[in-house]
């Protein structure tokens, strides 16, 4: 069962890149990292225990699927700052499926 910290934090890709070390690209990648958020710093950002030690870089492809892209690192936690985070996905339950699904329109 999911604990109430359990979070996927998505990150801007500049952000990301400066974390991982990747060089800057043309076409902005989505980026994420899994984990229990253990501590704050208020106003500045938390402290993310990674569930594995890999950012999951989602590159566009001209395919619909993004080509998915695991960047390791070697701590089991990073210090996120809030400046760097797009969207913060909680998890209930069960479910720990990371990403977003469109959900097709009512007739």
């Amino acid at each position: 069962m999911a604990t109430k910290d359990e979070i996927a934090v998505w990150l801007r890709d500049d952000a990301a890149r400066q974390i991982v070390g990747a060089q800057p690209s043309e076409q902005a990648s989505r980026w994420v990292v899994k984990g229990v958020r253990v501590g704050d710093e208020l106003g500045v950002g938390f402290w993310l225990k990674a569930e594995e030690t890999i950012i999951r870089e989602l590159r566009p492809t001209d395919e619909q699927t993004p080509k998915h892209v695991l960047w390791g690192f070697k701590s089991g936690q990073l210090f996120i700052k809030w400046e760097t985070v797009l969207y913060i996905q909680a998890f209930e339950g069960e479910a720990k499926e990371i990403g977003f699904k469109r959900t097709p329109p009512e007739p």
